[in-house]
């Protein structure tokens, strides 16, 4: 609103005025003027032009119309600035015009962004009204230099009198009645017409509001009416306390016709005593004139009308101004409103004008000039310009004082050099400086120098950002946010693993280790959660730094994993963030981050904490629950004939095992007894194949589960019988279970052995059970056949409590009894049982090693009884390999050997194993110890299909880790660094031999190249004759007979000898249909072709001649052979 010492009469009775256009002359004021036609309109940001525009007041506003003048002048002539005035009558209007509303009488269409108004003078506007409303487009408000004050006047005259007598009435207190006589410097009361006052009743002081108030401070209940109207003499004045006995002492008073006016008179008039006949100047008549023809004292707000000018007004001072007495509608004290925003700029003039906007920001009107302005237009009656224009000729270097300096910068701008195309932060080089808006990542900094106040545009330190031009400040850096440069126009966000709970931060404060965040921009320590990998346990209160570990193997751990969500299964961020259990491992509910392994993805499907596969329960889920047994992948419930099964097994087994060998001992015929051996021989090489199998089945491989079954068959042969429903005979304790299994072979042996014992007690009694005993080397022979048949198992068996493999959270448990923790008392029984039968297995290694070392001499002593013994040993094989059922018995230690020390270690198994089967397969071909060639052909097989299973294997265990493939590398380069030095061994020994020859020139064997001493060819040659003696001189019946008793391998190297005889030495005339020539070079067929080469041309000795010449030379020399020959016979 617009205050009343503007010169409104009553806005109320006042039409809207909105007059566009130019209201002053478009004649030049100033000699140095900018032309009209130079002249330049604003351009927004929308490319659209237009003058600017001011709002200067109405006709009867004298301030706002006097300094509007010399703005006008100002902008046209000096700025050059096509302009449009208008006149406006509210200061609602004013504020709404500049805000850009197309109807501000009504403050309607204010989404106007370009307004077409950007000043207003000399109009004082309640924001705080229209910030609500406008927001962001009020204008802004900036001080003009008037300080307006309402109070009580008196002609200059009077002042002067009052003076000449000592007394100056321009202070308050000199106007108490009590002490001294105003009234007698001016004009009786009584004196002025009443047709030139307002009645009471029509005025404020007849409105029974505005006098309670006056009563309520003053006290005055003496000058009011019953009806609390004022009493007034003759319907005219209200006499004031101080002279309501004397009215003689009343000195005339015309307030103003606003009710705070009267109000203000009124108490004054009564807190200090002073004479006053008061009425209030008429409203349809230009009462305020009344001082002009009497001598009167009359209420006035400064600067304001121009009319009383010539009377020189002195105002009468009060007490200072109280905020508070006035805001309680105490007007005893005076009214001095200061330094005001009388001038409001719109809220875009600065983007659109700077230049005027500094203009404006140090544009000042005293009230001096206002008062100089107003008296010259009153004593001259000019235009409002002409009086402007009169005065900016006269008073140039004011106004110059106005027009800033281009380096003296607004806020929101600052010091730009063109030539350096930058910003700068002085002004000591002031021709190529001038004022831009800040950019982005500046701000308006406030700086004092000796030209005075301005701005320089300087960069956002670090912690800092502003994202806008024009900027007054920087923002700090909010939460989750850093800025590490100068000059941010944004700031970053924390990166992973990085979090900012502070305001301004040059950097992000770092999680603590082993957390992360999530995403970007973390805002606190709470948004930092344990990293992939590990698992939090638990916060630290006071700093809620999360407790993370380190998830074991087998545990999947991603970000923000937690022992709770690891508990429940459910993660309040979803399931990416859910830490759970892999597939293969376990853990109890009661400890859930102690991981066990488990030897079957099928046991353990992973999960929370507690979940088996099919019912199974215990560490690692090895067991099913008691009277339960495992089939299908799942625990079932023990039905009563697989109890009954178990007890049909057991009962066949101890019928057959003690007769198992019954029919080759009893069969004559030799072709019988031949196929009996065959068979016997092929079921004990499957028996060894399948044992073979399931230790290396043992391996640490993650099997598939499509070979579950077969391997569950191949586990049997192993003993490994716990998961066949075995459980369901003698219950789920893995102790007993051990126990009756290292037992069986113990318990199967004593029992062959007491059956034999009884069948020959019985044999006394009965002749037909005469058939049935087996007495002396036979049993050890039944026995000890029953025992290598098993015992890859038996030996295996005896390593089983060594086997232990080790769990993710560093425990160790067994490798076929996995609820077993090794160390543990379990254990250690166990243990104890595996000592009793690892004794008998080494002893019963010993005895056979023993046994095989004499067995050549027994045999030329003819010693019976320990032959026929230890024929389970040496039957198999050849005469000359009788030591090879060593080698077949030490291969299930072996493999078992390295099960149980690396049980751990599948890549080192895997290399061990295939080593030790690939040495056995190089002797077995080397030696081909079998008698039958079917049996070394299996026995070939069966290891091959072996190393098939071990490479196999290889394609299912897990990832290495650095010991495994360190240990690999190592196992490379040996076997590399073997060929090589096989190789080159080879090679220098054939280079020295070489050698050695080229220099002596003598003929030599060498033993390296044929692996062993030859005889030398005399000797042979004795023993040949010999041998072709003795052959003559045999009976054939005899010979028939002892070339049936050979094995087949030995027949067929005497077919071979033959062969090579008939060929190489002395050919036969007719050949028969068994020498097979055609399968054989002759070796003299090299020997011709050296011959020849070598160009010798002596003639060729047949074979036969050959033989006659040695016959003769060699003649004296049988005798000595004689016995050598007799040996070999």
């Amino acid at each position: 609103m617009l205050c009343p010492w503007l010169g409104f009469p009553n806005v109320r009775t006042l039409a809207k005025v909105f007059l566009a256009g130019t209201v002053f002359s478009d004649a030049s004021c100033l000699p140095d003027a900018i032309p009209a036609s130079n002249r330049v309109n604003l351009t927004n940001s929308a490319g659209q032009s237009y003058p600017l525009g001011i709002s200067f007041g109405a006709t009867f506003q004298p301030v706002p119309q006097s300094t509007s003048a010399i703005l006008w002048i100002l902008l046209e002539e000096i700025y050059g600035y096509n302009l449009v005035g208008s006149n406006l009558l509210a200061g609602s209007q004013a504020a709404a015009a500049l805000a850009g509303c197309t109807d501000p009488a009504n403050l309607l269409g204010c989404d106007e962004e370009h307004p077409r108004f950007h000043i207003a003078l000399a109009v004082v506007i309640d924001m705080a009204l229209y910030l609500p409303i406008l927001k962001s487009r009020a204008p802004k408000g900036l001080p003009m230099g008037l300080q307006a004050f309402s109070t009580i006047w008196m002609p200059g005259a009077v002042q002067d009198a009052a003076l000449a007598d000592g007394t100056s009435l321009g202070w308050y207190q000199n106007w108490n009645a009590s002490w001294h006589d105003p009234a007698k410097y001016f004009d009786s009361f009584t004196s002025i017409p009443t047709s030139e006052l307002t009645l009471c009743q029509d005025s404020w002081i007849g409105n029974a509001g505005i006098m309670t108030q006056y009563v309520a401070i003053s006290g005055d209940n003496e000058g009011l009416h019953p009806n609390k109207t004022g009493r007034c003499l003759d319907g005219f004045w209200f006499i004031t306390p101080a002279c309501r006995s004397n009215h003689s002492r009343c000195v005339p008073m015309m307030t103003a016709k606003q009710p705070r006016a009267v109000l203000q008179t009124l108490q004054k008039a009564a807190a200090y005593s002073m004479p006053f006949a008061v009425n209030q100047h008429m409203v349809d008549t230009p009462g305020i004139t009344l001082p002009l023809s009497y001598s009167i004292a009359y209420f006035r707000l400064s600067p304001g009308e121009t009319i009383l000018l010539p009377l020189r007004p002195v105002p009468i001072e009060f007490p200072p101004h109280d905020e508070l007495a006035w805001s309680q509608k105490d007007y005893r004290t005076m009214f001095r409103s200061g330094d005001v925003h009388q001038t409001f700029i719109s809220w875009n003039l600065v983007q659109l004008a700077p230049r005027i906007a500094k203009l404006m920001d140090q544009l000042r009107f005293p009230n001096s000039l206002v008062d100089e302005l107003l008296s010259s237009q009153a004593s001259t009656g000019d235009d409002w310009k002409d009086v402007a224009c009169r005065w900016m000729l006269s008073n140039r270097d004011v106004w110059l004082g106005w027009i800033p300096d281009e380096t003296v910068c607004l806020p929101s701008f600052g010091l730009y050099s063109s030539n350096a195309s930058q910003y700068v932060s002085s002004r000591t080089q002031k021709l190529d400086l001038s004022c831009l808006p800040c950019a982005s990542g500046r701000f308006s900094e406030e700086i004092f120098d000796s030209a005075g106040v301005t701005y320089i545009c300087s960069p956002c330190s670090a912690g800092t950002y502003q994202a806008y031009g024009a900027a007054r400040r920087c923002e700090l850096c909010p939460a989750g946010e850093y800025q590490d440069q100068l000059e941010g126009n944004s700031c970053k966000r924390c990166g992973i693993g990085f979090y900012q709970d502070q305001l301004g931060s040059t950097e992000c404060k770092e999680c603590s280790e082993g957390t992360k965040t999530v995403g970007r921009g973390a805002l606190s320590q709470l948004e930092c959660g344990c990293r992939e990998g590990y698992i939090e346990t638990a916060r630290d209160a006071s700093t809620a730094v999360p407790v993370c570990d380190v998830c074991q193997n087998g545990m999947t751990c991603p970000i923000f994993s937690t022992e709770g969500s690891l508990r429940t299964g459910n993660s309040d961020l979803g399931e990416d963030f859910l830490p759970q259990l892999q597939e293969g491992f376990m853990s109890l509910p009661e400890a859930p981050l102690s991981v066990f392994k488990c030897n079957s993805d099928v046991h353990c499907p992973g999960g929370p904490p507690g979940t088996c596969g099919g019912g199974r329960i215990s560490i690692a889920c090895s067991t099913c629950r008691p009277d339960e047994y495992w089939k299908d992948d799942e625990c079932q419930t023990c039905p009563a004939w697989v109890r009954a099964a178990w007890i049909l097994v057991l009962c066949v087994g101890l019928a057959f095992v003690p007769f198992s060998r019954f029919a080759e001992l009893k069969i004559s015929s030799p072709t019988g007894s031949t196929l009996a051996f065959t068979i016997l021989c092929i079921v004990e090489i499957g028996l060894n194949l399948l044992q073979s199998m399931g230790i290396v089945h043992q391996m640490q491989s993650n099997w598939p589960d499509s070979l579950a079954w077969s391997f569950s068959f191949l586990d049997v042969f192993a003993f490994n019988i716990h998961e066949l429903g075995f459980t369901c005979l003698v219950g789920t304790d893995p102790l007993v279970q051990y126990a009756l299994q290292v037992s069986f072979v113990p318990v199967m042996l004593t029992w062959v052995s007491c059956v034999h014992m009884c069948l020959s007690v019985m044999c006394v009694q009965c002749r037909k059970l005469q058939r049935l005993a087996v007495k002396g080397p036979h049993l050890l022979l039944i026995v000890g056949q029953f025992v290598m048949m098993c015992f890859e198992a038996l030996s295996n068996m005896s390593l089983v409590p060594w086997m232990c493999y080790r769990h993710p959270n560093g425990s160790h448990s067994n490798l076929q009894f996995a609820s077993i923790l090794c160390s543990s008392d379990e254990h250690i029984a166990m243990t104890c049982c595996s000592l009793v039968l690892g004794v008998l297995v080494l002893a019963f290694l010993s005895l056979c090693g023993w046994v095989l070392l004499k067995l050549p001499r027994w045999s030329l002593e003819g010693r019976e009884y320990p032959i026929i013994a230890s024929q389970f040993l040496t039957d198999q094989f050849r005469a000359d390999a009788w030591w090879f059922g060593l080698a077949v018995l030490f291969r299930g230690p072996v493999l078992s050997l390295l099960i149980a020390v690396f049980t751990d270690e599948p890549h080192v198994q895997i290399i061990l194993i295939a080593m030790a089967m690939i040495s056995y397969l190089v002797v077995l071909l080397l030696v081909w110890p079998f008698k039958l060639p079917l049996l070394n052909a299996l026995e070939s097989a069966c290891i091959w299909s072996i190393l098939i299973l071990v490479l196999c294997g290889s394609l299912y265990i897990p990832a290495s880790d650095s010991e495994s493939t360190d240990f690999s590398s190592i196992s490379t380069l040996l076997a590399l660094a073997f060929a090589v030095l096989f190789l080159g061994a080879s090679l220098f020994a054939a280079f020295a031999a070489g050698l050695a020859f080229s220099l002596r020139r003598r003929e030599r064997r060498y033993a390296f190249i044929n692996l062993g001493m030859l005889p030398d060819h005399e000797a042979l040659t004795r023993l040949l004759l010999l041998m072709a003696d003795k052959i003559t001189a045999i009976d054939s019946g005899i010979l028939e007979e002892r070339l049936a008793a050979l094995s087949p391998f030995d027949s067929r190297l005497v077919l071979s000898c033959i062969t090579m005889l008939s060929l190489e030495i002395l050919p036969l005339e007719s050949e028969s249909k068994w020498l097979k020539h055609n399968r054989r070079v002759l070796s003299r067929s090299s020997s011709i072709l050296r011959s020849v080469g070598s160009g010798s041309h002596s003639e060729l000795v047949s074979p036969a001649q050959q033989l006659e010449d040695a016959h003769e030379s060699e003649a004296g020399s049988r005798a000595a052979s004689e016995a050598t020959v007799e040996q070999c016979f």
